[in-house]
């Protein structure tokens, strides 16, 4: 997967979370956000400064922290929690297929809708 590299000053103009920070949020150690992170290469993979710093944006905060409740709060294994992952994201493509084709039927109604009044 590609890393993308941030300069310092993006790391100002938004929040961004280092490694440390992130751990310290959830009570886990840095190296256990490095094993998650070669875990779960699908779904972590924080921005990396210049100099190689691990950066979690807020998207990537949420994705650690939806990990983190997997593991620890429901106490799945990596296994179960790679499956819940890989569903979820089935579950959005899904979702997103129904959203189109729901918004193409919108439009072909529309337009017979509009060739009707045309009629009268």
């Amino acid at each position: 997967m590609d890393e993308q590299i941030i300069n310092e000053e993006q790391i100002t103009a938004k929040k961004y979370l280092s490694i440390s920070e992130m751990a310290k949020e959830l009570g886990v150690s840095v190296e256990v956000l490095r094993k998650w992170e070669r875990d779960f290469p699908r779904v972590i993979h924080p921005l990396r400064t210049s100099g190689g710093n691990r950066l979690y944006d807020a998207k990537q905060q949420e994705k650690v922290a939806m990990v983190h409740r997997l593991l620890h709060t429901h106490g799945m294994t990596i296994q179960g929690a790679k499956r819940v992952l890989s569903n979820r994201g089935n579950e959005e493509e899904t979702r997103q297929e129904v959203i189109q084709k729901l918004l193409s039927v919108k439009t072909r109604l529309l337009n017979i809708v509009q060739e009707l009044d045309n009629l009268k």
